[in-house]
């Protein structure tokens, strides 16, 4: 493991490891560690590098980081050092504010299919934040230049690799797009799409009734995917697609922000006039 601050954070992003960075931006008094102190700590708030200080004040950190980490927010942590005498048993009396940033690796797209529609989907993904990766059996690196991986010698998706913060496009349109379901739900991708029509999607799903699949599970797929933007050619299927992910990636309704953004000054007008 690197031992100086910036080797290990890049070293953990290049791994895809979530972190978070903890630095002391004010210290009063007789506090542990001068403004300006960093620190490197796991998703479960194990401290990997640096320090910030100790007792109560690593517990706190600790338990803001993993917090931070859920939530993807920063957060500015106000400690009052002289409630230290019950972690301690020395209160020192000092004053800290730490700033603790989460470092979430990329969402990522796992595209499975081949054609136009796949290479947008690779291009928009990709320019969307995403790290795409392409099963094709027909693929190549000059077809999905924007890929960090192309894969294509997994007909049967057993090396189809999915996290938390993948999202899976079921693009293929292929008698065996029940096993790529199968196969996302039961690694836990964030959320899975499936590209077909209303009578495809029946077809699909009755198959994966027979496999053993529950109906909450097939509920959480997004088929037909997309919101409703009218589109036809594949590019404007694809932008469809790939907006709905963001939206559910992001919270976001998927609803015009001229009708959001109206609501919500009326709602705040309506406060303010209470």
């Amino acid at each position: 493991m690197p031992h100086d601050f910036h080797s290990l954070a890049q070293s953990l992003s290049d791994a895809d490891k979530p972190f978070c960075t903890a630095t002391v931006v004010r210290s009063e008094g007789s506090a542990s560690a001068p403004a300006g102190a960093k620190a490197i700590l796991s998703e479960t708030g194990e401290l990997l590098f640096g320090y910030v200080g100790g007792g109560c004040v690593q517990a706190q950190v600790s338990s803001e980081a993993a917090e931070a980490l859920k939530d993807g927010k920063t957060r500015m942590i106000p400690l009052e050092l002289s409630d230290e005498l019950g972690a301690t048993g020395v209160p020192c009396g000092g004053r800290m504010e730490v700033f603790v940033e989460p470092h979430l690796p990329k969402a990522r797209l796992l595209v499975l299919g081949h054609g136009r529609l796949v290479e947008a989907l690779c291009d928009l993904g990709a320019r969307s934040g995403f790290r795409v990766t392409v099963d094709d059996p027909e693929g190549t690196r000059a077809l999905y230049p924007s890929a960090d991986l192309v894969v294509t010698d997994d007909p049967d998706y057993e090396r189809l690799a999915a996290t938390p913060r993948t999202w899976v496009v079921v693009a293929t349109h292929h008698k065996s797009d029940h096993l790529a379901i199968r196969r996302a739900l039961d690694l836990g991708a964030a959320g899975i799409s499936m590209v077909a029509s209303t009578r495809r999607r029946e077809a699909v799903f009755a198959v994966c009734r027979e496999m053993g699949i529950k109906e909450e599970a097939l509920a959480s797929i997004r088929a037909p995917a997309g919101l409703d933007l009218g589109g036809k050619f594949p590019e404007e299927i694809a932008l469809s697609v790939v907006c709905e992910i963001v939206a559910a990636r992001n919270g976001g309704s998927g609803r015009p922000l001229r009708e959001v953004k109206k609501e919500g000054a009326a709602s705040k007008g309506h406060c303010a006039g209470a």
